[in-house]
């Protein structure tokens, strides 16, 4: 009866420690592949966000920051391809981010899209606005005030007077991209230190100097965040294998103590295997039916307000919900094959011929259970089934 018990609490310690270890393994493999966060990020509204203060950032940096949202900026900025610019800078920068993590690379450095940001400039045109649209935008400009007078003698953000034509907003505005193509690098490159707020911004720089040009309240905690992911990376592989390690030990112990044939080994290894991947597909469901719950539960003050607008950080809620849904959506397919092959290996136990000893208890145990006379007396003469 002891050794029985002590076999039970075994069985339940090494079905603990094995469903541990194979969400542990199936948690570090989705959260270290980049194309999860790839995934993440195109849904969530980060690229949108990123985006729009890209465009704000250009039209600041080159013609002043009176001139955001004005009819000819919005315009002059739907020419260039600044989605795609964000795109590529944002998955270049995670490919370099989940190298680091995995130890693939020594330094981190942060990828600047210089390059693809002079291409966009380079390939202004403004004779790509027919007149009818610089019409379109010329009757939409506001009248100009003391304040946009300055930025008008520049680039087209207001009208001085009634008479304003359009062919000479057309030729104020072919003026200022030629004045932006002489040196369509230099632009880049002030567009884009305005954008990352770091007037020591050059292309291919370590994120670390990137981090050294904000505040300690922002710079330390990402500094701290980042160490902790490559710690966590290295870790975590040896925790989920010493988990799963740690199972196999128990149910070795498990074996050794029943005195078990192959037949009975290999049903302890597929009830056990079965009842973890079930276990693991259970977990999985919880946590895609609530990762808002479990975002708030495990990093709880994870933004900081201060310093992002309300848009963003509702994308990054968004992105980190994505997120943890994509975690556990790997934990049923994991849950599901562990079951599906312990249910293979329980059947082939099962078919496995039975030992002499294992044929003798079963006899034995057909053999103690009480007779039970369920039949009727056939006595003649005296039931139905036999007439005189």
């Amino acid at each position: 009866m002891v050794r029985q018990t002590v076999r039970v609490l075994l069985f339940i310690l090494a079905l603990t420690a094995g469903v541990a270890g194979i969400v542990t393994l199936t948690f570090r493999m989705r959260a270290l592949d980049a194309s999860t966060y790839k995934r993440s990020l195109a849904p969530s509204g980060i690229y949108r966000e990123l985006r729009l203060t890209m465009e704000d950032s250009f039209v600041a940096a080159t013609a002043g920051e009176q001139a955001i949202g004005t009819p000819f900026a919005d315009a002059l900025v739907a020419q260039m391809d600044l989605p795609g610019v964000t795109v590529i800078m944002m998955e270049t920068n995670v490919d370099r981010l989940l190298a680091w993590v995995n130890k693939q690379s020594t330094e981190l450095r942060m990828y600047v899209p210089f390059s693809e940001l002079e291409a966009e400039i380079a390939g202004l045109d403004v004779s790509s606005f027919t007149f009818s649209e610089v019409e379109q935008l010329t009757a939409s400009l506001a009248d100009c005030t003391p304040e946009l007078n300055e930025v008008n003698a520049v680039f087209p953000v207001c009208r001085d007077s009634d008479e304003v034509h359009s062919i000479d907003m057309q030729a104020k505005l072919e003026s200022f991209i030629s004045m932006l193509q002489d040196d369509s690098r230099l632009t880049s490159v002030t567009v884009l230190k305005d954008y990352f707020n770091n007037e020591s911004l050059s292309e291919d720089m370590l994120f670390v100097q990137h981090l050294g040009a904000h505040p300690a309240e922002v710079r330390l905690p990402i500094d701290a965040s980042l160490q902790a992911a490559q710690d966590i990376a290295q870790t975590s592989s040896l925790i989920g294998w010493g988990l799963l390690g740690i199972a196999g030990v128990l149910l070795i112990l498990v074996v050794m103590l029943g005195e078990m044939s192959w037949r009975g080994v290999l049903s302890v290894i597929g009830l056990a295997g079965m009842l973890s991947g079930v276990l693991v597909v259970v977990l999985g469901v919880i946590g895609m039916s609530s990762p808002d719950t479990l975002l708030e539960a495990t990093v709880p003050g994870l933004f900081l307000t201060q310093y992002y607008s309300a848009d963003m950080l509702e994308s990054f809620r968004l992105f980190s919900n994505r997120l943890f849904t994509l975690l556990f959506e790997m934990t049923l397919y994991t849950g599901g094959a562990t079951a599906v092959i312990s249910l293979l290996v329980f059947i082939t136990a099962k078919l496995l011929p039975k030992t002499a000893a294992e044929r003798r208890m079963s006899e034995s145990i057909g053999t103690g259970l009480p007779e039970a006379d369920i039949a009727p007396k056939l006595v003649p003469g005296k039931t139905k089934f036999f007439r005189p």
